[in-house]
Order: structure tokens, then C-alpha cells, then sequence
């Protein structure tokens, strides 16, 4: 599957276009454009009151979700005959958290057991988990993962 533009704009409006570098909160790593934490197109690590243009960040944004993309689908792959695929809602949904958490947190979460399990209410409750860094919890993580989980939820509506 692919990122939907629902997706898209979902993730866009938590992460907020930034076009000089900048720390989200005090335990971030310097990011920038639509929460790029790499290096920018010309190879430069992004650093503090580095700059770049609107196109350059929807560029690093198209190039940043792949991987998150990639993730979203191994899960959505590993589910059963009896668990059928996400909706579009659900991946787009997952994309975003993937995108928010990394790699590495999904790939061993209980959530990602979960999703593939389609144990909604696990789901739920671990979808709900993942609104802390560095032990305390964040107003804005509480309000992208319930936006998040709304967007998933509309899937559960339709179906």
C-alpha cells in the first residue's frame, strides 16, 4: 500500500513545516522541514538554524515516509487469511505513528504484535502507549496518536 494524501496531511500537521532548523522539544535531534531529522538534500547534517526551501522539505518529506511506508506494510503483510489487510485509514494511520516513533520502537512494540494479531483492543490500549519521551508524557504526542486513532477508527466504522 501507499501513503494516502489523507495520510500525508495527517502527518504534516503534527510535525509543521519548519524551515530553519530547529529542537522540537529539548530531547529532539535537530530537525527540520516536515520533521527530517537526517541530513538535507545537499548531504549537510541538519543542524540549528540551518535553512532550506518549501521544495526541499517536500522532497525530504516524500524521501522520509518511505521508510515508514516500508514498515507499515511488512506488518499489514504479516497478517493471517483470517485477519484480512489495513484499510486505507488504518495504514495511513500507522504510517504517521511509524514516522512519529521509528523504526526500531514499532518493530518490537506490543503494538506491532497487535496489528498483527487484529486485536483491536490491544491495539488500542498500545496505540495509546506511545505518547511519552523521555518519561513524561506530551500534551501534543496525546493529541497526534487520538487523531491518529480516529483516523483508524473510521476503517472500524465502514467495515
Amino acid at each position: 500500500m501507499d501513503l494516502s494524501q489523507d495520510g500525508q496531511q495527517l502527518i504534516k500537521r503534527f510535525e509543521q513545516l519548519r524551515l530553519t532548523g530547529y529542537l522540537p522539544t529539548p530531547h529532539d535531534k535537530p530537525t527540520i522541514g516536515w520533521g527530517h531529522t537526517g541530513k538535507t538534500l545537499n548531504g549537510a547534517p541538519v543542524r540549528l538554524g540551518v535553512t532550506i526551501t518549501e521544495a526541499e522539505a517536500e522532497s525530504l518529506f516524500l524521501l522520509d515516509i518511505q521508510w515508514a511506508v516500508k514498515f507499515a506494510n511488512t506488518a499489514n503483510d504479516e497478517r493471517s487469511v483470517e485477519n484480512p489487510p489495513l484499510l486505507q485509514p488504518q495504514f495511513d494511520a500507522l504510517v504517521s505513528l511509524i514516522f512519529n516513533i521509528g523504526q526500531h520502537s514499532f518493530e518490537y512494540s506490543h503494538l506491532r504484535k497487535a496489528i498483527v494479531a487484529a486485536d483491536e483492543a490491544q491495539t488500542r490500549a498500545q496505540w495509546k502507549v506511545w505518547c511519552y519521551q523521555a518519561g513524561e508524557i506530551l500534551p501534543g504526542l496525546i493529541n497526534r496518536r487520538n487523531a491518529e486513532w480516529s483516523m483508524w477508527s473510521t476503517a472500524l466504522v465502514t467495515t
